[in-house]
């Protein structure tokens, strides 16, 4: 009998990600006889119409893709369109939209899908397969299959699908599918998660960890094809404190080339991990920091650990570490939780200053204890994906939207080098963060594209000027003319008005930032920027930095003890 086509619809969030689901099922079902496996790698620019004909040119029997929040709406018509020009392809398709009732769902809505799986595709797909080519229409016992018969009936086998053999399964960059042009890819040591949180799909999920050997192994692998940066798709990534220090340690000492992205819960930070963290090579490390709320009720009702002050004191702890920059990731929308209560996570988190603040709108996803429970706790939330929550009880409609123009407020400001160290001295309590929302909704705020960087100077200058005149506002609008002129904006315009060109360069001044051995010479300007603890002299050479200073010199202007210092180059409170 020939050979079956297998084609594997990647719908990949831009053309910088790759499909991890695909070489895991192709080695999984790498034994299954009779069928042979192509893909089409898609983004979400990609027209669905143009998809649709390439995935009928290759004439499938079986058309699979996986499906997520930033997918599903591309991937269903692309799916549907194959449906009306080839009747006979069978479609399945996996992934976290089909978690929970999400299967089932999918096949009442679609017509079109045959097969949606909750689960790991490893674990089914063999099977699957199998009974296909063998003509044989009788899948129930498959776990976590949710099909159609030759009836059209929907039956759910029920269960989610869990791959027993992962720890011990060739590595992804073996399949011939592993992407490793790109400029990162993703992996995974462990799957599952012990934690309780009731809005994430690992919720409570079965915990399975690779060796550290096989860890080993793979990241060599990645190595030799020339990857550079890993990003681990470990929930949970310093849980157990041991195999943490042992990660740690193995990509310090054997992958000093490599950079990883890693997840970590900043209450479960022993002595010992705190201790490899410090010995991180510089750069090699970015962490990611799930605060979620500092609400101990609402920690609570979500499942989370609810000791907010260890949550706090491990994100200074991150934050303090020179050697890598730390995002902290907050939700708007949780149960029992208000509108006051993000505007106090929001301050807090700026008081203590991650390198970014991700604030998001809480989403009630599929196979999640939060959606099941979402209507006896007062969730209202979107139908559609990405099934973002509307308003609450204890939140109204409008007071989510402020959320989403706060999430937009840090992005365009706090979250850009250039203009942190301003909004910190700018907005250090609720009320200044409330003021400064405002204050750019009247200048037109949206959750659109950004302004450009000269616009968003401006917008915090304007702002600045129209504070009451203290300390925080001359912090400030130190920091952002500061900040202006290390980005080579035009000296002597914008926040950095009073910017004077200067002559010569003092012998005692002390390099912040670029090359300390830059000095004046004829072909580069000097300028004098006083601030009010500081004189800084800016070099610029744009034949040595076109978009910056090529180095930036200081020296107090008093004796008092400086209220400001550098790091990267930029102003930053002495904590």
């Amino acid at each position: 009998m020939d050979n079956k086509r297998l084609l594997w619809l990647a719908v990949n969030a831009s053309h910088a990600h790759s499909s991890l689901a695909l070489p895991l099922a192709q080695l999984a079902a790498k034994d299954s006889a009779g069928w042979s496996w192509h893909a089409i790698a898609a983004v979400l620019a990609d027209d669905a119409g143009e998809l649709a004909v390439r995935v009928n040119a290759e004439e499938p029997a079986l058309l699979s893709a996986t499906l997520y929040l930033f997918n599903r709406r591309l991937a269903l018509d692309v799916l549907q369109r194959v449906k009306v020009l080839r009747p006979q392809c069978r479609i399945a398709v996996g992934g976290p939209e089909c978690s929970g009732q999400g299967a089932a769902e999918l096949l009442a809505r679609y017509p079109q899908i045959d097969f949606a799986l909750d689960g790991e595709a490893e674990a089914a797909l063999p099977r699957m397969l199998d009974l296909l080519h063998a003509g044989d229409d009788d899948f129930q016992g498959i776990v976590g299959l949710t099909w159609r018969n030759a009836a059209g009936r929907i039956i759910s086998n029920g269960g989610r699908a869990l791959y027993d053999a992962w720890g011990t399964a060739p590595a992804p960059i073996t399949s011939s599918f592993f992407d490793h042009s790109k400029p990162f890819v993703q992996m995974e040591t462990a799957r599952g998660c012990q934690q309780g949180c009731s809005f994430c799909t690992s919720c409570h999920t079965a915990v399975r960890y690779k060796s550290l050997d096989a860890v080993r192994s793979e990241l060599t692998q990645l190595r030799e094809h020339k990857v550079r940066e890993v990003r681990l798709l470990d929930r949970t990534f310093n849980t157990p404190p041991g195999r943490c220090i042992s990660l740690l340690r193995l990509f310090r000492e054997h992958f000093a080339d490599m950079r990883f992205h890693l997840e970590i819960h900043p209450q479960l930070l022993s002595p010992a991990i705190r201790d490899e963290l410090r010995q991180a090579r510089p750069g090699q490390l970015h962490i990611e920091a799930g605060i979620q709320t500092l609400n101990p009720a609402v920690l609570r009702k979500v499942g989370r650990l609810d000791q907010p002050e260890r949550a706090l004191d491990g994100l200074t702890f991150l934050c303090q570490c020179p050697s890598f920059d730390t995002h902290a990731d907050l939700l708007a929308g949780l149960p029992e939780q208000s509108y006051r209560d993000v505007l106090h996570d929001v301050a807090q988190l700026v008081a203590i200053g991650p390198a970014e603040i991700q604030l998001e709108v809480l989403k009630v996803l599929h196979g999640t204890p939060l959606r099941e429970q979402a209507d006896a706790i007062g969730l209202r939330f979107s139908p559609e994906t990405p099934y973002d929550v509307i308003a609450t009880d204890t939140m109204s409609a409008q007071e989510l939207h402020h959320c989403r123009k706060l999430s937009r407020l840090l992005d365009i400001t706090y979250n850009h080098p250039a203009l942190q160290d301003a909004f910190r001295a700018a907005a250090r309590t609720p009320d200044a963060i409330t003021d400064m929302l405002a204050f750019m909704e009247r200048q037109g705020l949206s959750l659109g594209p950004a302004p450009s960087l000269k616009k968003r100077f401006a917008l915090l200058s304007t702002f600045l000027h129209e504070q009451p005149a203290d300390e925080a506002r001359q912090r400030a609008q130190d920091a952002l003319a500061y900040n202006w002129l290390l980005w080579a904006f035009p000296p002597g315009d914008g926040p950095a008005k009073n910017t004077q060109p200067a002559n010569e360069l003092p012998e005692d001044a002390q390099c912040v930032y670029g090359d300390h051995t830059c000095r004046p010479q004829a072909g580069r300007r000097l300028w004098l920027l006083s601030t009010s603890t500081h004189n800084y002299w800016f070099i610029y050479d744009r034949a040595i930095a076109p978009n910056r200073a090529a180095a930036v010199f200081r020296k107090d202007t008093n004796t008092c003890p400086p209220a400001v210092h550098t790091v990267h180059g930029n102003l930053r409170e002495q904590q």
